[in-house]
């Protein structure tokens, strides 16, 4: 619920309370989606109270299609005086204003500084082609989505892939490994092999 509306108190029982709340928002976010540049990305936070009325609003203004997420703002800790659930947090909608626009964060400051420094300590994880660093990613393609049991091995290896997968993700891998998008890894423990990913370390970077 809106606490205040240009000034004056808004109630639960005011049965014009959403109108009034329209009324404030919509002319601000289509002003904030014609202030941003077409690359642009917006994050609006929210209580519980009106998420679901700003979700539909943003939807209206930036379209549904460039929704990227909603992320929780943890912003007090501890239960205080909560009654059933504890409150301390709100919600941040993210929409970018067109489809092009991307959103990401950088891992450690700069994630190709820390593989580079990562090369020094564990070579082997790292290929050398031409002069261009690769990061040997070999966590690409798992046996089964959801939980493992503790100890148990979360990746498909190669030899296991018709087990796992299907005749389509088999051709696929085999097209990347001609390729040399992807190399495969020997596991010491089974004999068989990762398959991994080759990723050019100056061109990493994290999503958020």
């Amino acid at each position: 619920m809106m606490k205040e509306w240009l000034g004056k108190e808004v109630g639960r029982d005011d049965l014009t309370r959403y109108d009034k709340w329209l009324c404030m928002m919509m002319p601000r976010l289509k002003l904030l989606r014609e202030l941003l540049r077409d690359d642009g990305v917006i994050f609006v936070s929210i209580d519980d109270n009106e998420v679901h009325h700003l979700r539909m609003l943003m939807d209206e203004i930036f379209g549904e299609g460039n929704f990227i997420g909603t992320l929780i703002w943890q912003k007090a800790k501890g239960g205080g005086i909560a009654e059933d659930v504890v409150r301390g947090h709100e919600y941040i909608l993210v929409y970018k204003k067109r489809e092009e626009s991307k959103i990401f964060l950088m891992q450690r400051g700069d994630k190709a500084l820390y593989h580079l420094e990562q090369y020094k300590k564990h070579p082997e994880n790292y290929i050398v082609r031409k002069g261009i660093l690769y990061y040997i990613n070999d966590d690409i393609i798992r046996k089964v989505f959801g939980k493992y049991e503790k100890g148990t091995e979360r990746r498909c290896e190669y030899e296991d892939l018709l087990k796992y997968k299907d005749k389509k993700t088999k051709e696929e891998v085999d097209k990347k490994l001609s390729s040399g998008e992807y190399i495969l890894k020997k596991n010491p423990k089974t004999g068989k092999h990762f398959i991994c990913r080759l990723e050019k370390v100056v061109e990493m970077k994290q999503k958020m």
